[in-house]
């Protein structure tokens, strides 16, 4: 699921109240445009390359930079002011939440 924030942190608004979220933002430190995701988002496309840094709202999420077997993935479960500082250099493909089953990828 995707909705669109306002690029200030406050996501869109729209009174999910305590459901855990993740917003991916164009710009370090949580600034340009940005989009919230609630659950996974298989393909990120044009946001995902240009996302560099993401604001967690509750949960453990996985962030993956490719698809399948070629992707290098980080599990974060705090905000991330430059994901380049988690080797994620060219943006995100594909973020989902994770649960107690850290191991496995979304495609598995």
């Amino acid at each position: 699921w995707w909705g669109y924030g306002n690029g200030n942190g406050n996501g869109n608004g729209n009174g999910r109240g305590n459901q855990t979220r993740l917003v991916v933002y164009d710009r370090t430190n949580f600034r340009g445009d940005s989009r919230d995701i609630v659950n996974n988002a298989n393909n990120l496309g044009a946001m995902g390359d240009r996302a560099r840094s993401v604001q967690v709202f509750g949960g453990t999420w996985e962030l993956c930079d490719g698809a399948y077997n070629n992707a290098r993935c980080v599990t974060v479960s705090q905000s991330i002011s430059d994901l380049r500082t988690l080797g994620l250099r060219n943006g995100v493909a594909s973020i989902r939440e994770v649960g107690n089953n850290r191991s496995r990828r979304w495609w598995e």
